[in-house]
């Protein structure tokens, strides 16, 4: 009874006219996602099976088709006829799952590789940010010094116009005593003389 379905099916592709106008424009097709399937010595199920290939594994197309069954050649080297109806074009299930897994540890990887090198980045900002602020620390220090220097430089300018204006001050009193007070003092003596 199998035989004959798998007969029946096997007509009903060949005899399809969408089957039979689709070309093959690839060589790599996937296992559908069934269990696993047979393959056989020949093209069709009346032949000897040489084994079996899990669902979703890629295989190579010979190019040969006979009887709505195509030659393969499987991962491990084995060629062999399987049924058109278990070949397709997209990956299986289970090649998608793996190739998601694969690209999700690729991404890991490379999130990982990101975040470290964000943390070095952090650490370089946080030593700049510590310098940084030593060197304002620093610069308010020496604006103080320089207000507190300036300051007495202020205070010394003042005190050297006090010590110029006390000296112009003694010599100007000097000078009026000398020039007021003492000839006053001291008497002239006279040119005259009394015999004349």
């Amino acid at each position: 009874m199998r035989y004959l379905t798998s007969l029946f099916i096997s007509v009903l592709m060949m005899t399809s006219p969408l089957v039979q106008a689709t070309t093959e424009a690839s060589i790599n097709r996937y296992i559908s996602d069934d269990l696993f399937i047979y393959f056989h010595s020949g093209p069709g199920t009346q032949y000897r099976i040489l084994g079996s290939i899990d669902a979703g594994s890629e295989v190579d197309l010979t190019g040969a088709k006979q009887n709505g069954f195509s030659e393969i050649i499987d991962s491990k080297q084995r060629q062999g006829w399987v049924d058109d109806k278990f070949l397709s074009e997209q990956p299986g299930l289970r090649h998608v799952a793996e190739q998601l897994n694969q690209e999700l540890q690729s991404s890991q990887q490379q999130l990982l590789s990101i975040n470290t090198a964000l943390e070095d980045k952090q650490a370089t900002i946080a030593t700049q940010l510590s310098k940084i602020n030593d060197l304002a620390n620093q610069n308010n220090k020496l604006v103080k010094v320089n207000q507190e220097l300036s300051e007495q430089l202020d205070t010394k300018g003042l005190d050297i116009k006090v010590t110029y204006f006390s000296y112009g001050a003694g010599v100007l009193l000097l000078g009026l005593f000398a020039g007021l007070v003492l000839p006053r003092l001291v008497k002239p003596k006279s040119n005259y003389s009394s015999w004349g």
